[in-house]
């Protein structure tokens, strides 16, 4: 029994909302006779199929042989693509006669109006662009600098291309309503203007109506770049998704937190949810599928619900947390050089005492330890680093478990630099003549 042709069978009269007895009245048969077709135990005749195809405008070679449902879907592209069309080559009909039928002092009001529009859209974009990039700033500054700038430039790059989108709609759309509306709306009054001789000057299409190869062409070619761009963005937003699923199943390692940890896995959770729509719709969109409407409206509601109870619940349970800063009082020493000061550092502390050396003494974190570079006349240079990370972590980890937040800047303060008077004079002139001036 050919399987291609029960499919499509079957797909034929759901698609049509009908019950094998309603297929069966409309082509003069038993139910019995669908049932059978259906199941495969029964082939119709050559008849049956040829009335099947005539009911339903269906090729016979389709319905035996291939996916229907491909094919009304293809057809249903190819007649919304030609739609398409028609409307962009109706609205460039229109506007082509709009301007031809103005005098000079409208034209130059209509364009002028265009601009200005142009120009408060620019503001607008740049206003939100700037506080979008305070936000990303916000968001990623704690990643590495090309990661950070790489996000950063894709983000910038679809802010961009959206925004331009957006803004040409909005500038069609009102020239639509403002001018070509009114356009259409006088010139099919014969008593109030006649367009005939204009028309006659203006030839948009050939008098056949025929469709133009190479509209279909360049359409097609932004439909294809458009849907490349949302592919690209679908890759990000899974990438945004891998990490809120992975800091979901991160945040049960906080779970003494009580209602803190609670609200953290429900915004994790609740966010990761609204990726996978936006990456449903993403996909539904590049490879023209459809989307189911209600559930994902629903979805998206129940999920900014949750995220926003999970917002709540956190803020309340943070308000349990005790806040320390808690460092270790840590010392290095030194040979003194002729050209030694000490860089970047303001308000250090010069105490002297008899002693051949330099001695720093500060206060750091704990978990980091303090090492220096000599780089002659740039000065002495102190930096931080971590001896043992997954410690550091989990102790962090334990503080949060006992409701206490310590402090995990890698900052130095409190610096102090013991030595003898002669070498503390050399140390604060090599400062003030290196940074100072």
């Amino acid at each position: 029994m050919n399987s291609k042709f029960i499919n499509n069978l079957k797909k034929i009269r759901k698609n049509n909302n009908l019950s094998q007895e309603q297929l069966a009245e409309i082509l003069g048969i038993s139910r019995q006779a669908i049932s059978k077709w259906e199941s495969g135990s029964a082939y119709p005749e050559m008849e049956k199929i040829i009335q099947l195809c005539e009911k339903f405008n269906v090729n016979i070679d389709d319905l035996l042989h291939k996916d229907i449902e491909e094919i009304i879907s293809e057809e249903q592209s190819k007649k919304n693509l030609n739609k398409y069309i028609e409307i962009f080559l109706s609205y460039t009909s229109n506007t082509v006669n709009l301007f031809c039928s103005m005098n000079f002092k409208s034209k130059i009001k209509c364009l002028f109006e265009q601009c200005m529009l142009i120009f408060v859209l620019c503001i607008i974009f740049r206003i939100i662009g700037a506080i979008g990039n305070s936000l990303v700033y916000s968001i990623f500054n704690f990643l590495p600098n090309k990661v950070y700038y790489f996000i950063s430039n894709l983000l910038e790059s679809i802010y961009f291309i959206v925004s331009f989108i957006i803004a040409t709609g909005i500038l069609l759309y009102l020239f639509k309503t403002r001018y070509l509306d009114y356009f259409n709306d006088i010139s099919t009054d014969e008593n109030k203007i006649d367009y005939s001789k204009k028309e006659e000057k203006i030839i948009i299409r050939d008098p056949k109506h025929s469709n133009y190869s190479i509209f279909n062409f360049v359409i097609k070619l932004f439909i294809l770049g458009f849907k490349g761009l949302i592919l690209f963005a679908t890759f990000f937003v899974i990438f945004i998704l891998i990490g809120l699923f992975a800091g979901f199943a991160a945040s049960f390692a906080i779970y003494k937190t009580g209602l803190f940890f609670i609200g953290i896995a429900l915004s994790f959770l609740s966010s990761g949810i609204i990726c996978v729509i936006i990456t449903l719709l993403f996909l539904n969109f590049v490879f023209d599928r459809k989307n189911d409407k209600k559930k994902i409206i629903w979805s998206l509601i129940i999920s900014l619900v949750a995220f926003g109870i999970g917002c709540g619940m956190t803020c309340l349970g943070f308000m349990d947390f005790e806040f320390k800063d808690v460092k270790d009082l840590k010392s290095i020493e030194m040979e003194m050089e002729e050209d030694l000061y000490i860089r970047e550092f303001q308000n250090i502390e010069y105490i002297e005492e008899e002693r051949d050396n330099i001695k720093l003494e500060f206060k750091i974190n704990k978990g980091y330890n303090v090492s220096y570079h000599d780089e002659n006349e740039y000065g002495v240079l102190l930096y931080t680093y971590c001896d043992n990370r997954f410690k550091f972590i989990k102790s962090f980890i334990d503080n949060l478990n006992n409701k206490k937040i310590i402090n995990i800047e890698d900052s130095i303060s409190d610096i102090k630099v013991y030595g003898n008077k002669s070498n503390i004079n050399k140390i604060k002139a090599n400062y003030n003549k290196n940074i100072i001036g």
